[in-house]
């Protein structure tokens, strides 16, 4: 990632992503004229702050931390799933090796921080489903807040939040547990504010 970071150079919707990153908290929160959710760009806003937007290698390799981490979580999915060393393992070596993983791990869009909170969020569903009893109140934490992230991440985490709350509800409806269908569908709750706040804001 390194050696990739160094040698790309700033390209159009990266170069987007910076000059949102640097106005104002509200009006990166009340731009619409990009198609993608704000709360990356606060967090770019922040890393910018912090280190600089000349600093181009650094948030690159920053973005790639979150999609490594990513493709670890990915592996313990897998593994949970599997309970084969070797699947995880081949799985995680094939997504290393796609010859897209560097552009994707070190670009300056939202791409690898929505690839680390899908994971996660994956794995939080994927414990949830694994256990043959009812999760505990920590599970549930961890479930409200990776869905949570995803959906606020970008648009694309919605449909990832859906497929995973879907598994949990046909889990539950077997068991006839209303109250957990209820939890896993709560984070819809964020994502209804915001598109009231940008429905009154058009």
């Amino acid at each position: 990632c390194f050696n990739y970071s160094s040698k790309i150079n700033l390209w159009g919707d990266e170069a987007f992503s910076l000059q949102l990153a640097e106005k104002s908290w509200n009006q990166i929160f009340n731009n619409f004229s990009d198609i993608h959710l704000p709360t990356y760009h606060f967090l770019l806003k922040i890393l910018i702050s912090v280190f600089g937007e000349s600093n181009e290698i650094f948030l690159r390799l920053f973005h790639s931390i979150f999609f490594s981490v990513g493709l670890f979580i990915g592996y313990k999915t897998i593994f949970l799933l599997s309970r084969s060393p070797q699947k995880s393992l081949l799985v995680l070596l094939f997504s290393i090796f796609l010859p897209s993983f560097a552009f994707y791990a070190t670009n300056l869009r939202m791409y690898a921080v929505l690839f680390f909170f899908s994971m996660w969020y994956i794995f939080r569903v994927a414990v949830i489903i694994a256990k043959k009893e009812s999760p505990t109140k920590q599970e549930w934490a961890l479930y409200l807040l990776t869905s949570s992230c995803v959906i606020l991440t970008d648009y694309p985490g919605i449909a990832v939040f859906f497929v995973g709350s879907i598994l949990i509800i046909l889990k539950f409806s077997q068991l006839k547990k209303s109250n957990f269908i209820f939890l896993a569908l709560s984070p819809v709750a964020i994502l209804l504010i915001y598109s009231i706040h940008v429905t009154q804001a058009l």
